[in-house]
């Protein structure tokens, strides 16, 4: 039973990361920026990553899950911090005043009229996600009650 669910796991992250992967290498290779055995090569190494990734998760359960998920926070942080002020020293930007002149009127309003769609059920549903995660992850619903008043 443990084979079946590490090979299942193996097979969800390689198929889901090769996916990713030809979406993410597919124009380069056609456009010939970089070589085909390249992309190839990187791609089986992050697609083997994700799939170790997710057996992990898979064997190690919640707290796995909240290991992988603060490691891709900091990832990401790091990355971020890099990568937005590159983005904005661009010439064709301007700089924060320069994006902000470009961007259409109301863009960055919280609750933007010309986008009504994304409005307070997004805000209640992102309010409650912890507690829906908590009584999904716990053995009974008194348990997550505690645990989402009292943390």
């Amino acid at each position: 039973m443990l084979l079946f669910f590490l090979s299942s796991g193996l097979f969800l992250g390689w198929s889901l990361g090769a996916n990713d992967a030809a979406n993410v290498y597919g124009t380069a290779v056609g456009t010939r920026m970089i070589k085909f055995r390249t992309a190839a090569i990187v791609c089986s190494v992050f697609v083997t990553l994700g799939a170790v990734v997710v057996v992990y998760c898979v064997i190690g359960g919640l707290w796995a899950v909240v290991i992988t998920d603060m490691i891709q926070f900091i990832v990401l942080s790091i990355s971020l911090a890099l990568v937005v002020p590159l983005a904005l020293m661009h010439p064709r930007v301007g700089g924060l005043s320069g994006l902000l002149e470009r961007s259409p009127p109301g863009f960055f309003k919280l609750m933007n009229p010309s986008h009504p769609e994304i409005g307070w059920p997004y805000f209640v549903a992102f309010a409650f996600q912890n507690a829906f995660d908590q009584f999904f992850c716990f053995i009974s619903s008194m348990i997550a009650a505690y645990s989402y008043f009292h943390n």
